[in-house]
């Protein structure tokens, strides 16, 4: 018989995850109970009592049902005993993990599920450390210190014991989730701890979902009188709910089925949405401070940020007088970097990452909730930092104005510490000398509903890349398919238009898998915009007739034509409908007459429409108006190449070749004209230089392409397969 064990453990809670979808499929209970059974006798597992208790109550209800008994309240206690069986089955799934997983190990060693808190001990002493730190006030000057850290380490035991314990603590009666909010939402406990428990309860969903703790997350977002706690609420339940079936639990809908009534409240959703995409993107954010900003600091390394702006540092003054403006063309290039950087910021760029990832391997980290406690500088974790910075205006207002999440403030602090001693006497006495730190660039980004967001997807984001427990949890931001959330249908009944600006946002981020999966999710085919926007990802992704058939739906739409024809004639181009594509672009000429593009894209149309008579006229037209004008000339040479115009075709294209950087194109077609005019050593030779420009393309692949042409000029197929052997 199988027995659970370490080798065995993983595919037991799969097998535990398939009979729970069976669950939310509406699978006949009696089978998935069935299902139960067995796996725990295969397993060797004790059935626990809840389990027996529903095997019970079901074998009751069906004799009842099959006696031909009717029974108002079988529909709603069928689904009743459903629901406790998905809470059984998470509870031991949860049991085998903690017992078996090793990411769990370090972190919850020895702690065994449903070991609830008691709220009511955990609120007096989180009241009692209010109060009693409050009349610290009271003390003589000499003992505050010893009591205050007294107070904080004993609040420190307290608030990580109880966060470690939520995350274990299984699946949650409505009864004591009202009491664990009732918790959290009391003013009468520290907005800090209010902040870590919350936290805690969102990790809980993201090692087993637990419909009731989804519940509780969207009681506190609705009733936080602090924006920090209702940011925070919003992101725990949004990351719980993200990929979770919670199908047989309807009340989470309808929750937030009225929210979604609120257009702020949509608002909000998307916003949250973008965030994370920019948490997500945060190494390509460092890859750009690195290229480009850093080296500009580095090289300007004279310079020096004070508290009063960046001045030069003394240097030998005859420097001044031999190169005078170098000074401000330093200070220029610096603060040009600075700017780029608090743009970046202002758009919700994590700038800091790059940085603050490095510095995670303090013994701080290794405490789970560490991770997710807001910053205080009162923390026993960061006893070990001098008297001198943690009583210093400087870095109290540094850290309140910083745009840090707390787990990078944390990691400035105990990195100061470490290099405190060996900093110059003259940076001490600036930390000591009491005086407040300004950030500029900060006005308006600090303090907001935003920033509060960001702040805590920053700490998250960090911690499922660094820390060594986060392969517990199931990761928020692990794949592509992640980085949405939007796209869950519990939000489709109102969230179209906050969608399709997502969708607008992914795409000017070249995030195009993402695009595609979020406009698939909310496509109204009589959608002007969603049949523009799928457009233009069909093109992005080669499928061309997709493409020019949404194009031509959106084109007949009211208002769609100018919106429209960029996309549906490079889609007829792309199509070969060469009639069609230079249609829609005389209609963009007349539309842009100052714009050359698209009248050169109707010229190469009617050549490949074999109209070559009417794209000469055309670039004739143009190559006069602008005659340094290369793109000009090549579509001119092509059209008269194309009629036969060989000396003036020819001519055009000695003029490209002479250019600094002449394209492939060029030497091909310039080989061409020397073919045609009988001289084939000059047309080996240009081809020659063609093919070098080809990366993936060999001479008798281009003979082909153009066979239309060298038909025109009756060249045979032997002389081509021998100039392409050359």
């Amino acid at each position: 018989m199988t027995r659970l064990d370490s080798s065995k453990w993983k595919d037991y809670i799969h097998q535990i995850a398939v009979l729970k979808k069976q669950l939310s499929d509406n699978l006949p209970l009696g089978i998935v109970l069935k299902g139960t059974t067995k796996l725990m006798t295969d397993y060797t597992i004790s059935v626990p009592d809840e389990l027996e208790d529903i095997s019970s109550n079901y074998r009751m209800m069906s004799d009842y049902m099959l006696r031909g008994y009717q029974d108002n309240q079988r529909d709603s206690l069928y689904h009743q005993l459903a629901r406790r069986l998905y809470r059984v089955l998470s509870n031991v799934s949860l049991q085998a993990r903690i017992k078996f997983d090793p990411s769990l190990a370090p972190l919850l060693s020895g702690r065994v599920i449903n070991n609830q808190l008691d709220t009511d001990s955990l609120r007096a002493s989180l009241e009692s450390f209010v109060s009693d730190t409050a009349l610290l006030t009271l003390e003589p000057e000499s003992q505050v210190d010893a009591k205050s850290k007294g107070l904080y380490e004993q609040r420190f035991a307290v608030i990580s014991k109880a966060f470690t314990d939520i995350v274990v603590s299984g699946q949650w009666s409505n009864e004591y989730a009202t009491d664990v909010a009732a918790l959290i939402l009391s003013p009468t406990i520290d907005i800090t701890d209010s902040l870590t428990l919350c936290a805690a309860v969102m990790m809980a969903t993201l090692l087993s979902p637990d419909p009731v703790k989804v519940m509780m997350l969207l009681k506190i977002y609705k009733e936080a009188t602090d924006e920090k706690l209702k940011q925070r609420a919003l992101i725990g339940w949004v990351f719980a709910l993200d990929k979770g079936d919670y199908r047989l639990f309807p009340e989470i809908a309808d929750n937030i089925n009225q929210l979604l009534d609120n257009e702020g409240f949509r608002e909000e959703l998307v916003q949250l949405q973008m965030q994370i995409v920019y948490c997500l993107t945060a190494d390509q954010d460092t890859q750009t401070i690195e290229r480009d900003v850093i080296p500009n600091i580095m090289k300007n390394q004279n310079l020096e940020m004070t508290r009063f702006g960046i001045r030069e540092k003394e240097e030998n003054p005859m420097d001044e007088i031999l190169h005078g403006d170098n000074s401000d063309k330093k200070i220029e290039e610096i603060e040009q970097s600075m700017r780029k950087i608090s743009d970046m910021q202002k758009r919700g760029a994590d700038i800091y990452f790059g940085g603050f990832s490095k510095m995670k391997r303090f013994g701080f980290f290794f405490t789970l909730s560490n991770w997710f406690t807001p910053f205080y500088i009162q923390h026993p974790g960061l006893e070990q930092i001098p008297a001198e910075i943690r009583k210093a205006r400087f870095m109290s207002s540094l850290l309140s104005t910083m745009p840090f999440c707390d787990s990078d403030k944390y990691s400035f602090a105990l990195a100061m510490s470490t290099v405190y001693a060996q900093l110059p006497d003259n940076v001490k006495e600036m930390l000591g000398n009491n005086v407040a730190m300004e950030v500029p660039g900060t006005e308006g980004l600090i303090n907001t509903p935003a920033f509060y967001r960001r702040q805590y997807l920053q700490d998250l984001y960090r911690f499922f890349r660094i820390n060594d427990s986060r392969r517990a949890f199931r990761d928020p931001f692990s794949s592509k398919d992640n980085k949405l959330f939007i796209d869950n249908p519990v939000y489709a009944r109102s969230m179209h238009d906050g969608a399709i600006s997502v969708v607008t946002f992914l795409l000017k981020r070249r995030l195009f898998v993402e695009a595609k999966v979020m406009l698939n999710a909310y496509f109204d085919e009589n959608s002007l915009e969603d049949c523009l926007l799928a457009g233009r990802i069909a093109l992005k992704e080669g499928q061309y007739a997709k493409a020019e058939t949404l194009f031509a739906k959106a084109y007949d739409m009211e208002n769609g034509k100018e919106k429209a024809l960029k996309g549906y004639a490079l889609a007829s181009f792309r199509c070969a409908h060469y009639a069609q594509a230079s249609k829609l672009y005389r209609q963009l000429s007349v539309i842009y007459p100052d714009k050359e593009l698209y009248p050169m894209n109707e010229a190469i149309a009617l050549i490949n429409d074999d109209k070559a008579e009417e794209t000469v006229k055309i670039m004739y037209e143009l190559y006069y108006k602008d005659q340094n004008n290369a793109d000009v000339k090549r579509v001119l040479a092509w059209a008269m190449l194309c009629t036969k115009q060989l000396e003036k075709s020819a001519k055009l294209y000695q003029e490209l070749l002479a250019l600094d950087k002449p394209e492939a194109a060029d030497y091909l077609n310039a080989g061409y004209c020397a073919w045609f005019n009988g001289k084939g050593e000059d047309a080996a030779r240009l081809f020659q230089q063609a093919q070098s420009k080809f990366s993936d393309k060999t001479l008798a692949d281009k003979f082909r392409e153009d066979a239309a042409l060298l038909d025109t000029y009756n060249i045979a197929i032997t002389d081509r397969n021998i100039m392409a052997g050359v």
